[in-house]
């Protein structure tokens, strides 16, 4: 804190400097006590009515799309504002999509994938291997958070999943049991009629979202939703031209294309259609624990073949 003087030497005002206080102990005053003195940010002096406002972004107070302004006219932070403009920058990207969205929450973890009946199953982004394996185990077990999201177009809030679930999925909660879980959430991707897929979102320990990031992560979902459609649309579009896909940002670590590749040489080998061709897969994969993934990888490399025997699926290794 300064003080200025005027040439007589009246004290007229205090200036509280953000930059040389700590950012959380700074959050932690009233503002109120402050009054009416004038704050600098960022080597700026602002009104106590602009810090407020500044205050009520940084702590989450403020309402989605607010934008303080200080007196110059001149925009201060606003978190919703910045994570919108970050998810539009990673247009061309989309593994990159977790960044923004995980810098606005208190979440460990996060990604975004498609699945459904308009678009097919896989992970578009991930921020580490636990939110791959849950959007893993929801893929094929067919239950979870995020086909809920998408069943009923609103999110799945479960903040304490461990002592206090909401809901109780059989194989899915089941499966997590020795994960290292206390919350989960899930954000529809829903484009007009479209059912896209979801926002899965997880914490290591029991957590509660304001109601202010719902509505941001609600709102940024539309967002993601138009970046995750334009990414299907591109990747179409490439592989009408070359016949191969050439987008740099299609052939990622989270992809699923093994599972319908292996779908297809499932269904010709039983003459079945594509719906139980995967089913077959899925059945398998639970039958000897292991994930669609890995056992579509050993019908590819053909390892594993399926044949019928006596008005039976056997699974078979040449």
């Amino acid at each position: 804190m300064t003080t200025m003087r005027t040439r007589s030497g009246k004290c007229t005002r205090r200036y509280y400097s953000i930059d040389s206080m700590p950012r959380a102990g700074f959050f932690h005053l009233r503002v109120s006590s402050l009054k009416p003195t004038r704050v600098r940010v960022g080597g700026a002096c602002h009104s106590i009515s602009d810090v407020e406002e500044y205050v009520r972004v940084c702590t989450g107070q403020a309402r989605a799309g607010d934008t303080a302004v200080n007196a110059g006219g001149s925009a201060m932070p606003d978190r919703f504002a910045v994570a919108e403009e970050a998810l539009a920058a990673c247009a061309g990207q989309e593994s990159r999509l977790y960044e923004p969205l995980l810098a606005l929450l208190p979440a460990d973890g996060l990604s975004i994938s498609t699945f459904g009946d308009f678009l097919a199953a896989e992970t578009i982004s991930a921020s580490d291997a636990q939110s791959f394996r849950l959007d893993e185990l929801q893929f094929d077990l067919g239950e979870g958070p995020c086909w809920d999201a998408l069943a009923t177009s609103a999110p799945v809030i479960e903040p304490n999943i461990r002592e206090r679930p909401n809901r109780v999925w059989p194989a899915f909660s089941k499966a997590i049991v020795a994960d290292d879980l206390g919350a989960l959430f899930a954000f529809p991707l829903v484009l007009g009629p479209l059912r896209i897929g979801a926002i899965d979102i997880y914490t290591t320990r029991p957590t509660y979202l304001s109601e202010l990031d719902i509505r941001q992560v609600s709102g940024l979902a539309t967002v993601v939703s138009r970046l995750v459609l334009s990414r299907a649309i591109r990747l179409t579009d490439s592989d009408m031209v070359s016949g191969t896909n050439a987008d740099p940002d299609a052939r990622n670590q989270f992809s699923r294309r093994e599972v319908h590749q292996a779908t297809g040489m499932v269904l010709a080998q039983l003459r079945i259609p594509a719906r139980d061709a995967r089913l077959v897969i899925q059945g398998h994969a639970f039958a000897v624990g292991r994930s669609m993934q890995e056992i579509a990888e050993q019908i590819i490399d053909r390892r594993l073949s399926f044949a019928v025997s006596e008005n039976q699926i056997e699974g078979s290794h040449d």
